[in-house]
């Protein structure tokens, strides 16, 4: 048995996703040194268009902001180095505070134990490290021949292990130039290779992808340079030994989403645990840290940067997690700006849609979809509260169209296919009615005390005078009935005079009520699917009995035209269509003016009156 060409396209795609994930993995040595120049350069970028535009070359240019951003790195090792081992030297004068907040600690305190005892051993490391050959060993003890090569084994490994991270960082660097100089040559290369067809697509997917890493590669740098120097200058006023080494490192360590600001506070607070006797001002440098943190996730970023990387909080995390499996610490980094990246080429190529579903900010789904869920979950508040949010700025007539209307589509839709059970679908309908009833009476009646929110409303309507009658008639079920409700409020708003009939009487017993009442002007409400039948059924013995009344069929659905329907239904010189409320509403209107013209000349005339009697 053949597979669907859908199924065998999908099971294409995983197993290319599968292959590159594998290849990712095997060829990091190569994939990650291109991906940090990358990043690298996208941050340099609006540096270089800078300096460019104050009328530098293209080379000068490049070759100053690189020069200066390899100096600025140098130098924050050239601190660190020298920060850390004099932070050593101190730590054995506070062992005795050490001890004493270890012991508060009860069981936990031999992992805070182990934490100072492997920092004092990193300390004494990076202290010899740096004072090299100025140690004179001691001239009594003589060396075995298993320690000398333990010895000549361990610096020939730091030696491979310090040339291997400076090959890569110089390769980096190189990569960075390079891409930086021949931005714009490598730009044409891409959108050749993309084909004419692609071109305006690829060049779209470019421009948002690099401006929407850039700008939020630079304003992250600028904020967390912001944040470090604000740590330094607090742990200095707290007197928190060392307080520019790890105002550089909160400003490092910010870098990692979500978890990287703790990380880079866990040494400052546990040193001021170990330098202060009390714990007063532990507890405030605390307190301090989560309220700037407080202050620069939910005000400082948002303000500067907003939502424009594009990605869900969610997103974000599980994205850390998986680019530091792939690539280790570094892909933890890039995490952020490869994942906005995806999304950007979610958005843009049809066949990848599904990675910005995944990952993107923006719900997937549509209003109507959530609001249905929520309802089939009976979560009624929830709901509500979705109804709320949707509703404000929006005229009432477009939540009904746009909102409620669509959701009883979908309701009706499972239930013809029999998917929806009756209690649920039960439940559905008397909240949809409960929230459309709630919409209007809140529209109406503000709350007291209260001055009333300004809400926007359809375009104003000229209001009808109360003789002209419109009745709603729904074609067969109750969503028809709650569709015609919901139009009735609308127009009896308007000046018109109002009524609806029960959806369960039958066609017959329909049209002999209509006969004791004196409308105007019939509605049809029907909601597909299954719709089309009884509204066609009943419009015609409507038209049958009543030759003259004019009869407007409303089919909700937005995939028909009134042309379409018309062509369906069948119809005559008083018969209108309408496939929204909106467009319902406007055909009232538009009929109005006429009928009271006809009611008018119809009255029997005063003069009459009295030569009659």
């Amino acid at each position: 048995m053949d597979r669907p060409a859908g199924a065998s396209s999908r099971m294409v795609t995983v197993m290319g996703f599968i292959a590159i994930i594998a290849a990712s993995y095997f060829a990091r040595g190569l994939l990650l040194p291109l991906a940090m120049a990358a990043l690298v350069s996208l941050l340099l970028a609006p540096l270089v268009a800078r300096v460019q535009g104050w009328g530098a070359g293209r080379g000068v240019a490049v070759g100053t902001v690189v020069a200066l951003s390899f100096l600025l790195v140098v130098s924050f090792g050239w601190i660190v180095s020298l920060q850390i081992p004099d932070l050593t030297e101190k730590l054995p004068g506070y062992r005795r505070n050490i001890s004493e907040k270890i012991g508060a600690f009860g069981p936990a305190g031999e992992s805070v134990r182990r934490l100072t005892s492997a920092f004092e051993e990193m300390g004494q490391e990076v202290a010899s490290s740096a004072q090299g050959k100025r140690q004179t060993p001691d001239p009594i003890v003589v060396p075995e021949t298993h320690a000398q090569s333990s010895s000549a084994g361990t610096l020939v490994g730091t030696m491979l292990s310090v040339l291997e991270t400076l090959g890569t960082t110089v390769v980096i660097l190189i990569l960075v130039v390079f891409l930086l100089i021949y931005q714009s040559d490598l730009r044409d290369r891409v959108i050749h290779l993309s084909g004419r067809s692609q071109v305006h697509l690829t060049t779209q997917t470019m421009i948002e992808a690099t401006e929407n890493v850039s700008r939020y590669l630079l304003m992250q740098s600028a904020v967390n340079a912001a944040y470090g120097l604000v740590v330094g200058i607090g742990l200095l006023a707290f007197g928190v030994p060392n307080p520019i080494l790890w105002g550089l490192v909160a400003a490092v360590f910010r870098f990692v989403p979500y978890v990287g600001p703790w990380l880079g506070a866990v040494m400052p607070l546990f040193l001021s645990l170990a330098v202060f006797s009390s714990w007063t001002r532990p507890g405030f440098l605390l307190g301090s840290w989560i309220l700037l943190e407080i202050l620069t996730a939910n005000v400082l970023e948002p303000w500067l940067y907003g939502e424009r990387t594009g990605i869900s909080p969610l997103a974000v995390i599980l994205a850390a997690i998986f680019w530091s499996w792939l690539w280790g610490g570094l892909g933890l980094i890039l995490s952020v700006p490869l994942t906005v990246t995806l999304v950007v080429l979610g958005k843009n190529f049809p066949q990848l849609s599904f990675l910005s579903t995944l990952l993107g900010r923006e719900s997937a789904a549509s209003p109507q979809m959530q609001l249905y869920h929520r309802l089939l979950r009976r979560g009624s508040d929830e709901a509500a509260v979705l109804v709320d949010e949707y509703q404000k700025g929006k005229p009432l007539i477009e939540v009904y169209d746009a909102l409620l209307v669509p959701t009883l589509a979908l309701a009706k839709t499972d239930r013809f296919q029999g998917t929806l059970d009756d209690s649920r679908d039960a439940h559905l309908l008397a909240s949809v009615r409960f929230l459309a009833e709630d919409l209007e009476e809140r529209r109406e009646q503000p709350v007291p005390g209260k001055a009333a929110a300004p809400q926007a409303d359809a375009p104003a309507l000229p209001a009808m005078p109360t003789n002209l009658s419109v009745l709603c008639i729904p074609a067969a079920d109750d969503s028809d009935e709650i569709i015609a409700n919901m139009l009735s409020k609308l127009l009896s708003g308007d000046g018109f005079s109002m009524g609806t009939l029960s959806p369960g009487s039958s066609v017959g017993e329909k049209v002999t009520e209509l006969g004791k009442r004196e409308a105007d002007i019939v509605i049809i409400s029907a909601l597909p699917p299954g719709a089309l039948v009884p509204a066609r059924y009943l419009s015609k013995r409507i038209r049958n009995a009543f030759p003259n009344l004019e009869v407007l069929v409303g089919l909700w659905s937005q995939g028909v035209s009134a042309a379409d329907l018309q062509e369906r239904i069948g119809a005559n010189e008083h018969s209108t269509f309408a496939t929204t409320l909106a467009e319902a509403r406007d055909r009232v209107h538009q009929l109005a003016p006429g009928l009271r013209l006809r009611k008018t000349s119809s009255a029997p005339q005063p003069q009459a009156i009295m030569q009659a009697s």
